[in-house]
């Protein structure tokens, strides 16, 4: 299974090609877990494609990734391909929790909104995905504020308009 996944984890992987193997891992849990052992492997394509196509297959079939909530959590933990980072935020942006679990991804969510090293499009969809949990625990709100407001000017005027807005957002909800 192993090689049958590496041979098709190369660079110029198109849409269409993605998709298909999105739909074969969705209903193949093997191929599932041998994407997800690419990404443990560390090679920075394959692991990139790799979380692509998972990406796609756990939005087929989210139930494949929230049996594997604690894997993607971990993998996430230690990713430092922000890419990969951003395909592993989508996924689990879209698990069905148990609390303990899910407290821990919200922490690591605020590890890397507050982080100097995260890359922006990964800090975005940590705030998605905090965001998204706001009504469950309320008291996250101010975390979310203080997290965000000291870097509404580290990054581009695109990063800048949505903070903005976030926090007024935030900021007016009671």
């Amino acid at each position: 299974m192993k090689e049958d996944v590496e041979k098709f984890l190369v660079k110029g992987l198109s849409k269409k090609v993605v998709v298909e193997l999105a739909e074969r891992a969705a209903v193949e849990s093997d191929f599932f877990d041998a994407l997800i052992d690419q990404i443990k492997l560390g090679k920075k394509t394959a692991a990139m494609k790799a979380s692509w196509v998972l990406q796609n297959a756990s939005n087929i079939n989210p139930e494949l990734a929230s049996e594997r909530a604690s894997i993607f959590v971990d993998l996430l933990k230690n990713e430092s391909v922000g890419g990969v980072q951003r395909e592993l935020l989508k996924i689990l942006g879209h698990i069905k929790w148990n609390n303990e679990l899910e407290g821990s991804y919200i922490d690591l969510c605020f590890q890397f909104l507050n982080s100097s090293e995260a890359d922006v499009g990964a800090k975005y969809h940590c705030i998605a995905n905090i965001k998204s949990v706001l009504k469950k625990y309320p008291e996250l709100k101010q975390e979310l504020i203080h997290s965000v407001e000291p870097q509404l000017e580290l990054y581009t005027e695109a990063w800048k308009r949505y903070s903005t807005k976030l926090l007024k957002a935030l900021k007016s909800m009671t």
